[in-house]
């Protein structure tokens, strides 16, 4: 897949601290990082989807050109649509995938349940008395 090479700068080089790294090293650094923790929440899964995640990540820092954002500018090329255009052409895609494939009964009742519950204890938290954002700030600076 050939993308347009809208703002995508090859070589890019960052910060880390005060030493340049290369935006790909760093994110392979970061996911190499990542990977004990991913062995923990995978523990005994044989599927392993925590790995799983993280091996498709380094797939996307390898070949950037599989990155969503990479096909959305494919798409716009293709198309020869502005952002917003493709955005809605893609929202209207979603919308119909979704009316045509329903979820069954108990998938639904559990998404209920989940927003009941959510709404639930959204309310708890807003009833709760809340200090003002300035003094919450100025206790959150404070512990730094």
């Amino acid at each position: 897949m050939a993308v347009a090479n809208f703002g995508r700068k090859p070589g890019l080089q960052l910060d880390q601290g005060d030493q340049p790294i290369g935006l790909q090293d760093w994110a392979t650094e970061i996911l190499t990082s990542m990977q004990p923790v991913c062995a923990i929440l995978d523990n005994e899964d044989a599927d392993q989807p925590y790995s799983a995640a993280l091996a498709q990540q380094r797939l996307l820092i390898q070949n950037p050109d599989l990155t969503a954002s990479a096909r959305i500018l494919e798409g716009m090329t293709q198309t020869g649509q502005p952002f917003s255009r493709f955005a809605l052409n893609k929202s209207a895609e979603h919308a119909q995938y979704f009316n045509r494939n329903k979820l069954d009964k108990t998938h639904t009742r559990q998404f209920d349940e989940m927003a009941k519950q959510s709404l639930a204890k959204q309310q708890e938290i807003e009833s709760n008395k809340q200090i003002p954002f300035d003094d919450f700030l100025t206790q959150y600076f404070a512990q730094q």
